[in-house]
């Protein structure tokens, strides 16, 4: 009889402790199973997350900061030459950069969500506030279009011809579009109104509750700018619920909604028309910035962490580097506690089933003392004696282990949403306000929220997780039988046969 059929008699006849050991392993083999899964799962979520917030970077003044210093004033704008320095990174796929003002419109209506008393939110409607944002651009079609979060509707991207032209086109949001009856080949009149240079006043904007109107200034100068409609866009990522109301985010991207895209071109000429018109009233007036705003579309998610290494050094002082996956870690917190806690179970659990296991084998091979010593009595090989103990742990922790593949999976399941839920529940009674529903980047163009993110966590049972759970478990299995097989090495076959 060889050591394999050897093996499988002890495994049949010694039943009591083969019981043992299926218990030992499939109970440990759960919490492995559990750990695995939910590990797994996290890493799904963070891989489709940071897929949905994009891989972009954009330089963007550092409010905070200069709040924090007092700065308000002589903030070096971003040139031409910088935005094409950055762009020229390996890593960029291709960059775009905007100049933007403020424009008014006594003839177009904007879109925005007005508060709503009944419901206690917000809801969309026709805005009181005339005013909208020119956008220019470098691109056609722009990062933002070529990372999904905004899809033309109808109508055309501006031609390369346009866009080195400066001409007047513009593209604008399907709700603007349905507000004010416009479809492709309109003409828009928008107005540039020049005003007084204000100076501000930080103490007294406090005490006025920081409000900031154009009624008490004097109207300096006027002009009309009209826009041949080329295109329509929808905002995928600025969509208010179905019931009509809408969060604090959705109120903050609507303001994307009212953004008018054009050439550069054109921006630059109504800039040039207010710090003309601003230098002719006050000789002292600063020229407001005719700096552009620069966004970068990167190759791969997975290269932002090295761009913002590699660009830092260049980035001016008052500005910073924003990446797209900023967003992950406020609004990912519970997928990341669940992350961690799955590690910290994983190693803790595999450490106990060594430990555990070494020591019932060390027990069961001082049990079999006497049987080991007459196999080498007879001429049996140590390795086949060690191999017969291997194959006898192997053939029932693949039972246990088989089970607990289907059983852990459904546990960590249980697990996972009760944990979840807590987290949550614990960072609604920490967090107020607006911070709990979501994130937005990009003046607003890209919203996602801690619901979306936990209804994307979804446990599966597939090839991969197998794979994983029974590696790490063939491992510790391995490691914890390797441990006590020093006691059989040590055995001496006169020494035991004469025990008694």
């Amino acid at each position: 009889m060889n050591f394999f059929q050897r093996a499988m008699c002890s495994v049949t006849r010694r039943k009591s402790k083969s019981l043992i050991l299926f218990l030992i392993v499939f109970v440990l083999g759960n919490i492995i199973a559990g750990s695995v899964a939910i590990y797994q799962a996290s890493m799904n979520v963070e891989a489709y997350t940071k897929e949905r917030l994009g891989s972009i970077a954009t330089l963007e003044i550092d409010m905070e900061s200069m709040m924090q210093a007092g700065i308000f004033q002589d903030i070096e704008p971003i040139s031409e030459s910088l935005a094409d320095e950055i762009g020229q990174h390996e890593s960029v796929a291709s960059y775009d950069y905007s100049y933007s003002t403020n424009l008014t419109s006594d003839s177009l209506d904007t879109y925005t969500i007005e508060a709503d008393a009944e419901e206690g939110g917000f809801v969309a409607g026709r805005g009181i506030n005339d005013a909208f944002i020119l956008e220019g651009s470098l691109l056609g079609e722009t990062v933002d279009f070529q990372e999904g979060n905004k899809t033309l509707e109808d109508g055309r991207f501006p031609t390369q011809e346009e866009l080195d032209a400066g001409s007047a086109v513009a593209m604008i949001s399907q709700q603007v579009a349905d507000l004010n009856d416009i479809v492709v080949g309109d003409i828009i009149t928008l107005t540039n109104e020049v005003y007084e240079p204000q100076t501000f006043d930080m103490e007294a904007g406090r005490a006025a509750g920081m409000q900031n109107t154009t009624q008490d200034l004097q109207l300096l100068d006027s002009h009309d700018v009209t826009l041949e409609v080329i295109g329509i866009y929808e905002n995928t990522s600025s969509s208010t619920s179905e019931n009509g109301t809408a969060s604090i985010e959705d109120y903050i991207a609507s303001m994307s909604l009212n953004t008018i895209l054009t050439t550069n071109g054109v921006v630059k000429a109504e800039l040039d028309f207010t710090n003309d018109v601003s230098l002719e009233f006050d000789d002292t007036y600063i020229a407001r910035t005719t700096g552009v705003t620069p966004t970068y579309l990167l190759k791969s998610a997975d290269e932002l962490d090295a761009f913002q290494a590699d660009i830092e050094p260049l980035v001016p002082e008052n500005y910073k580097l924003v990446l797209s996956t900023d967003a992950y870690d406020s609004v990912a917190s519970p997928i990341l506690s669940l992350k961690s806690m799955s590690v910290m179970v994983l190693w803790v659990a595999c450490i106990a089933a060594i430990l555990i296991l070494s020591l019932f084998i060390i027990l069961s091979l001082r049990d079999r003392k006497r049987e080991f010593g007459i196999y080498m009595a007879i001429g049996e090989r140590t390795w086949k004696i060690i191999a017969q103990v291997f194959v006898e742990i192997c053939v029932v922790a693949i039972v246990a282990l088989v089970l607990s593949v289907f059983t852990g999976n459904m546990l960590s399941k249980n697990v996972a949403d009760t944990l979840i839920q807590n987290e949550v529940t614990t960072q609604e009674n920490v967090v107020q306000g607006p911070q709990r529903g979501g994130m937005s980047f990009n003046n607003a163009s890209l919203t996602i929220s801690t619901d979306e993110i936990i209804d994307a966590y979804e446990i599966e049972l597939d090839s991969m997780y197998v794979v994983t759970f029974l590696t790490i478990s063939m491992t510790t299995i391995v490691v914890a039988t390797i441990i006590p097989m020093g006691q059989v090495l040590k055995l001496k076959p006169k020494e035991v046969l004469l025990e008694r």
